[in-house]
C-alpha cells in the first residue's frame, strides 16, 4: 500500500454563478493566481544636476513614487527621463545595461543586476556613466544612449492596460524598459595620446575641445 501526502501551499476560493466546464475553470483559477503576483512598480532614473555622470536607477512600489521622487529631489537628483510604470514579480531579478547603438555605458562597461521586493529597499543602485567614444554624435551637443532594464530568469508579460502587447512586437522578451539620457560634452583640453600619427613624414596630434578638434603639425 502505497500512501502519497499533498501538502497545500495555498488555494483559492471561487464562487461562481454556474456550472463551468472544469479545464475553464482551471484557466479562470491560473489566471486569477497570476495575476495575484503581480506587483505595480515603477521605474524612476534619474542623474546627479551638479554631475550628470552619475546616474540613480530605482524600481520601486508604485505608491511609493511621490516619496522616491521628492527624496532623490533634496538630494539633487532632479535631471532625468520620466518615470516608467511596470509590473514586476516579488523577486525577479532584473539586469541594467546600456543599448550597443548609443554612445553611453557604465564606468567599467559591466551591466549591474538588483533584485526586486516590493517590501525591501535594495531594488535600486547608484552608478558612474561615461561616453564611449567622445568623437561620436559630433551633431548633437550631448552624449546619447539608451539604458535598458531586462528580466534575467523570465519574459516580461505585462498586463494589456499596463504595455499591449502590439507595442512589443519588435522587442526583446524579456526587455521591460529603455529610456533616454544624455550626458553633457564637457570642455575637454586635454591631449589625445592615441592620436599621434605620421602622415607623410610629419608627426601630428589631434587636440580635443568639447566637441571640436583640431590636428596640429609639428
Amino acid at each position: 500500500m502505497i500512501l502519497r501526502c499533498v501538502v497545500l501551499l495555498r488555494f483559492l476560493l471561487l464562487r461562481i454563478n454556474k456550472m463551468l466546464e472544469a479545464s475553464l475553470l482551471s484557466r479562470i483559477a491560473q489566471n486569477l493566481e497570476n495575476s495575484l503576483k503581480e506587483r505595480p512598480a515603477t521605474i524612476i532614473v534619474r542623474q546627479d544636476v551638479d554631475d550628470n555622470a552619475i546616474m540613480y536607477l530605482e524600481v520601486c512600489r508604485s505608491d511609493n513614487i511621490n516619496k522616491v521622487v521628492q527624496k532623490l529631489k533634496n538630494d539633487k537628483f532632479t535631471d532625468g527621463p520620466p518615470t516608467q510604470s511596470i509590473c514586476l514579480q516579488e523577486g525577479d531579478v532584473l539586469e541594467v545595461s546600456f543599448s550597443p547603438a548609443g554612445n553611453i555605458d557604465f564606468e567599467n562597461g559591466t551591466p549591474r543586476r538588483i533584485t526586486f521586493n516590493s517590501n525591501l529597499s535594495s531594488s535600486k543602485l547608484t552608478a558612474e556613466l561615461k561616453e564611449r567614444d567622445i568623437y561620436a554624435q559630433n551633431a548633437s551637443e550631448t552624449y546619447k544612449g539608451h539604458v535598458r532594464v531586462n528580466l534575467v530568469d523570465r519574459n516580461y508579460e505585462p498586463p494589456p492596460n499596463v504595455l499591449p502587447k502590439s507595442n512589443r512586437h519588435n522587442v526583446d522578451k524579456k526587455q521591460i524598459s529603455e529610456l533616454l539620457l544624455s550626458l553633457p560634452k564637457v570642455a575637454d583640453n586635454r591631449l589625445c595620446v592615441n592620436d599621434f600619427d605620421t602622415f607623410m613624414g610629419v608627426n601630428t596630434a589631434q587636440y580635443v575641445f568639447g566637441k571640436f578638434s583640431c590636428r596640429l603639425v609639428f
